[in-house]
């Protein structure tokens, strides 16, 4: 069985810093251990606004380590959590499918993040930042708007990080469609807002679900019902994860990774190991993982720099031996 390790980019960072990505892949290799790479964790280097010319070099370096073919590229989060929608729609509610969807742009996209898009950010590194930085400017000013007020709402209920409560129950507020009045659970209120605003509104969320759906899965009143009684939460693990450890994160202090750590935790699922050097994410990630309806790498902190280095060629040896 092929095993699978996960690096945070502050990882990344030790490995170029250490020239040690080149004997990285050696070692992955010799060992048949994957190191899978996330989008988000691509796009977060990308974002990154280095002061000094010494600083920018670093960055594009670490942009190509990530990129590297030697990896295993994974797909946005968005495209698999919207195909979890999906699946639940097939079996709940098969009349709101499209019988001829129109797939030639979502085809497009996903054959780009296939393997388009990673060579274009390896190639043109500075360009990709650019643009990636018009696109998610306001959807990380959004997220990290969100996060605030998450911390703020936590700090007003007095829940703290050792009483989150993963099974809180929710009210609609006034009457709605849809809705028999009783409580539900409250990441069902969460997934239920976002994919029905996927559904009106262009980005990402639209372009990986709206496609798939037709007008009927547009009535509020069903879409309320379907997601308040109907989903099952152990066919949506990945939209259940990115509740639970937004969850988490808002009894913590927030900052401005606070939104790119929830991303990743989606991808915890397609690794054994995830490194961090971030201790305050670990926290996050074993808070969840018990509560969990999918397994989560098993994460590791480690120290910074070069004993970084050599808990990354350790974990390898580990994983192989497993």
């Amino acid at each position: 069985m092929v095993r699978r390790l996960m690096l945070d980019n502050n990882i990344w960072t030790f490995l170029v810093n250490a020239d040690a990505v080149e004997a990285l892949q050696l070692e992955a290799w010799s060992r048949r251990v994957e190191v899978v790479v996330p989008p988000a964790i691509v796009i977060e280097a990308l974002q990154a606004h280095p002061q000094s010319e010494e600083g920018q070099e670093a960055k594009l370096r670490r942009i190509a380590a990530m990129t590297s073919a030697a990896w295993v590229r994974l797909m946005p989060e968005a495209y698999k959590e919207a195909n979890e929608v999906r699946g639940e729609v097939e079996r709940l509610r098969p009349e709101w499918i499209n019988p001829r969807p129109r797939l030639a742009s979502w085809n497009h996209h996903r054959k780009d993040w296939q393997s388009g898009w990673w060579d274009f950010v390896r190639k043109t590194p500075e360009e990709a930042a650019r643009i990636h930085g018009e696109l998610s400017d306001a959807r990380v000013t959004r997220a990290r708007a969100d996060a605030r007020q998450a911390r703020e709402e936590a700090r007003a209920t007095g829940t703290t990080f050792e009483r989150v409560s993963f099974a809180e129950a929710v009210m609609l507020v006034g009457e709605e469609p849809g809705w028999s009045s009783d409580p539900f659970d409250a990441w069902r209120g969460e997934a239920m807002n976002r994919w029905y605003a996927a559904l009106k509104q262009s980005g990402p969320d639209h372009d990986w679900l709206a496609p798939w759906l037709n007008e009927q899965a547009s009535d509020r009143g069903h879409w309320t019902r379907f997601w308040t009684r109907e989903v099952d939460r152990d066919r949506v693990p990945l939209n259940w994860l990115r509740w639970a450890f937004g969850r988490v994160q808002s009894t913590l202090s927030t900052n401005d990774g606070t939104p790119v750590d929830n991303q990743i935790a989606t991808y915890l699922p397609e690794a054994d190991v995830f490194l961090t050097a971030d201790k305050r994410f670990a926290a996050c990630i074993r808070a969840v993982a018990p509560h969990s309806p999918v397994t989560l790498a098993r994460v590791i902190t480690v120290p910074a720099n070069q004993p970084a280095v050599h808990e990354t060629f350790a974990q390898l040896a580990d994983l192989a031996d497993a």
